[in-house]
């Protein structure tokens, strides 16, 4: 069974891949920044939120890009494991999408992806189980 802190991860995983990116702008401390549209503020507080679950001891910055859209960004430099990936200038991948369901009385989140799945798979280090990602 799945607990409460791997639904944060994967959350985060799916958000981040949509519509974020790891960095390490400074040298010091990886960054991770997602990009939410304000017309969705409820997001942007769930976004907010699961990080300070699961990086309790960071600050979790909001910076107001333009005024349609809001960067929420937290530095930390076990980024690279939690979410399982390095930090790069945007993650390359194109036509991602995050959708999230509930079934009986549970939150499934699923990630569709239709370019360079499978250099996706390698670089998130994704296993099969059960047939299925």
């Amino acid at each position: 069974m799945i607990n409460n802190y791997q639904n944060n991860i994967s959350y985060l995983v799916g958000v981040a891949l949509g519509d974020g990116n790891l960095s390490n702008p400074n040298g010091r401390a990886v960054r991770l920044r997602i990009t939410c549209d304000n017309k969705y503020p409820n997001i942007i507080k769930n976004i907010v939120k699961t990080i300070k679950k699961i990086l309790p001891l960071n600050k979790v910055s909001l910076v107001k890009r333009t005024k349609n859209c809001t960067d929420i960004s937290c530095y930390s430099n076990q980024l690279e494991n939690l979410l399982g990936w390095k930090a790069l200038r945007g993650i390359g991948f194109t036509y991602s999408r995050t959708y999230k369901y509930f079934q009986k009385g549970k939150v499934r989140y699923n990630i569709r992806i239709s370019k360079n799945v499978s250099e996706l798979l390698s670089v998130i280090k994704a296993e099969k189980k059960n047939g299925k990602i």
